[in-house]
């Protein structure tokens, strides 16, 4: 009889190993809140204070882990209505707030909101450690507090808070009607710095200030908190669409906006830069300074056009902007030994990203580059330090996108967030690494830490996103990472993906219900989590797998677990019999002295699945009964019996001890079994343990159902396996004649 062919392709944890080639580690990595985060108008945002502590708020549905003595403990939100006349809508969004220390570890979180949506929008931290959070809001019960200003829920959908170091909330207030509130800045002695549309009720201090041609202006405000007034409010644009993406502060109190704008008429001061700037209906982007007053525009800029968007800024200590957006055109405005000379999507195609610095005067660049590979590229934050270097977070579809000292070398979904350090002179890289999983990320938020430390934030779609701190959240989630630059930097592994042991797919179609069952055959897959030179199983005394080889250990729940092979790229295990019972475990691998990231898997009675004759092939790995492997040159006949191979079949009878090879009396499958063939039921003549295999491959003999063939045979039938209520995919199939 032909042997049993044995395919160690079991339930796949992709693991990936993340290294810092010449010195960029992660300091922390975490997932928080639900899908309500991903919404783009509701994508976290970051800041840090000059303790080292990192704040992020974002929007959730109601799932985020609160302290105690939070001011709001408990989400608020209901059913926000979509479509009233039919009762369809939406669970209501509330804020999240987290602060963390140096860390990550949690230090304050709570919810912020009233009964209907509200998202964070802008979020900035002052020289004391207060905390500023300017966001929209539905809600006609905002909390408010007591001294806020003289507006409510009937006059606009914006609100402010200031939210003390220890997360007491100081100051709550609606603000002015304005329709939309783009962005905000806070300076250093905690003004706060606003922007939005220019409505006839917008406060206007300075009336004929700033040049305002006509009602399609925006508005700038300036914002004293601790006495309740403003101190400045301005109108500011041309007849057509305004919009402001980014608004910064420097440290005299200048204003700096950026955004883009349809029109013609649209202030342009004498001097002022206006490199490649279109002036039809493509319109334009723009860069503006306002004094400390609000009574004089400094200058005002223009570049691009609307195939190109200015999405963010930031601004240095001598009044240099640096500007962060994306481009679709192959003439966007560069300059000579820029990092990225030429676009690399190609003119119309895919955005590339931008960065540039314009003079304290507006009226040159200092310098230009693209960046971005050759799929799409986006911008969406910027930060500077005190030596002029910035620092860019967005998001890439690019498989080749620009790297320089990665802590992730490739792009692993379709869209991986990015973030970027480039030089004081725009010439060069230092730091360059994408960040994400299988899923879509979007880096929505960059801030620095008084040591160098660069946090991002953003969002993830990916159970596999790479974090280092638990608790575990859904796939669908907000993400806040710490990466330590020029710091030598340990391994860092994390767990990908889970498929079936016998079918290469995962357990559940999402990565948030990655599932194991007891004794079920797993490999880890992924770079450098394990020796170089392959090593294949060993034997301990007792006859058993053992549960190290080459300095690898898995475990589950710190149950060890047998080892069949590890390799660079593989390590194969049996999940031990002792999660039994169990509703989820948490899965480490261990090698050479590090450890990966805890991975939460479910745990089910069962989770069957059937070994194909090689992997990926479509034919089971089977044994006809005459000893012959089932294939298109040996078919099986109607009424024969045929063995099956799979694992995930749980527990069995008697039950079995980690690692052990089977041997008679043979130990049979706990939970009640059925096979069908070609969707008909197939007589089950035994299933249990596989003679002379590791425990946890089970070996199913099934009768063939008659009146199956068809009208052509040989042909192949799908088989799939339930056990316990638990059905396989249908991903084999045997060969019936």
């Amino acid at each position: 009889m032909a042997r049993t062919p044995i395919v160690f392709a079991a339930s796949i944890i992709c693991a990936m190993l993340l290294r810092a080639q010449t010195g960029t580690a992660i300091g922390f990595s975490v997932r928080m809140g639900d899908p309500a985060s991903m919404a783009e108008r509701a994508r976290p945002r970051v800041a840090v204070d000059a303790s080292g502590n990192v704040w992020i708020a974002g929007a959730t549905a109601g799932s985020v882990p609160i302290t105690p003595g939070a001011f709001q403990s408990v989400s608020r939100g209901g059913l926000c209505l979509d479509f009233p006349e039919i009762g369809v809508g939406h669970t209501c969004l509330d804020v999240f707030i987290q602060k963390r220390d140096s860390s990550g570890r949690l230090v304050y979180s709570t919810y912020l909101g009233g009964s209907s949506d509200d998202v964070a929008t802008g979020m900035a931290v002052d020289s004391a450690g207060n905390l500023y959070l300017l966001g929209q809001t539905t809600s006609t019960d905002f909390p408010t507090t007591p001294d806020r200003l003289a507006f409510s829920a009937r006059d606009s959908s914006a609100f402010l808070v200031k939210v003390s170091p220890a997360g007491a909330l100081l100051f709550s207030t609606y603000l002015p009607p304005m329709g939309n509130f783009f962005a905000f800045a806070v300076d250093r002695g905690g003004k706060v710095y606003l922007t939005g549309d220019a409505y006839a009720s917008s406060p206007n201090t300075n009336p004929g200030a700033l040049p305002a041609n006509g009602p399609g202006g925006v508005w700038v405000g300036k914002l004293n908190v601790a006495e309740k007034r403003f101190e400045y409010g301005v109108i500011f644009g041309g007849s057509d669409v305004n919009w402001i993406n980014g608004i910064a502060v420097d440290p005299a109190g200048n204003a700096y906006i950026t955004g883009y704008t349809l029109s013609k008429d649209f202030p342009v001061t004498e001097g002022a830069f206006q490199g490649g700037a279109g002036t039809g209906p493509y319109g334009r982007q723009f860069v503006s300074k306002i004094d400390p007053s609000g009574s004089r525009l400094l200058y005002s800029a223009v570049f691009g056009t609307l195939r190109d968007w200015a999405k963010a800024i930031a601004v240095d200590s001598e009044g240099n902007a640096y500007i962060a957006g994306s481009t679709r055109r192959t003439d966007f405005p560069v300059t000579p030994g820029a990092f990225q000379q030429a676009a690399s999507a190609g003119d119309g195609g895919p955005f590339d990203a931008f960065v540039l610095k314009l003079n304290a005067i507006g009226s040159a660049l200092v310098y230009s580059t693209y960046l971005g590979g050759s799929g799409l590229d986006e911008a969406n934050s910027i930060a500077v330090d005190a030596k002029g270097n910035t620092y860019i977070t967005g998001t890439t579809s690019s498989r080749d996108f620009p790297l320089k000292n990665p802590v992730q070398p490739g792009n692993r979904g379709f869209n991986d967030a990015f973030l970027v350090e480039l030089n004081s002179t725009g010439s060069a890289l230092l730091v360059s690494t994408y960040l994400g999983g299988i899923g879509d990320e979007v880096g929505s938020a960059v801030a620095l830490g008084p040591g160098g430390e660069i946090y991002v934030g953003g969002t993830t779609r990916s159970g596999n996103f790479p974090t280092t701190l638990p608790p575990p959240a859904l796939a669908d989630a907000a993400f806040l990472a710490k990466l330590l630059p020029n710091t030598p930097s340990p391994p860092l592994r994390f767990a990908s993906d889970v498929v079936s042991a016998a079918t290469f797919r995962r357990s559940y179609d999402n990565m948030q219900d990655v599932t194991v069952a007891p004794g079920e055959l797993i490999a880890i897959l992924g770079n450098g989590i394990g020796p170089e030179v392959p090593m294949a199983a060993q034997l301990d005394p007792a006859g058993h797998l053992t549960k190290s080889l080459g300095e690898t250990t898995v475990t589950f729940d710190s149950i060890p677990a047998p080892l069949l092979y590890v390799s660079a790229s593989q390590v194969n295990a049996v999940v031990p019999y002792g999660v039994r019972g169990k509703t989820a475990a948490t899965l480490r691998l261990r090698f050479a002295g590090f450890d990966s990231n805890p991975l939460e898997v479910k745990v089910a009675e069962a989770v069957p699945g059937l070994f194909a004759e090689t992997p990926g092939s479509a034919l089971a790995a089977a044994l006809n009964e005459d000893g012959t492997i089932n294939s298109g040159s040996y078919p099986a006949r109607e009424g024969s019996i045929v063995a099956l191979f799979g694992t995930g079949a749980g527990l069995l009878d008697p039950a079995p001890v980690d690692g052990e090879f089977s041997m008679a009396p043979y130990a049979r499958v706990r939970f009640p079994v059925s096979v069908t063939v070609a969707g008909k039921e197939a007589e089950i003549l035994y299933a249990g343990a596989a003679p002379g295999l590791v425990s946890g491959v089970v070996q199913i003999n099934i009768r063939i159902p008659t009146g199956i063939r068809g009208f052509v045979s040989p042909l192949s039938q799908a088989v799939v396996l339930a056990i316990g209520g638990h059905q396989s995919a249908e991903t084999v199939r045997i060969v019936v004649e």
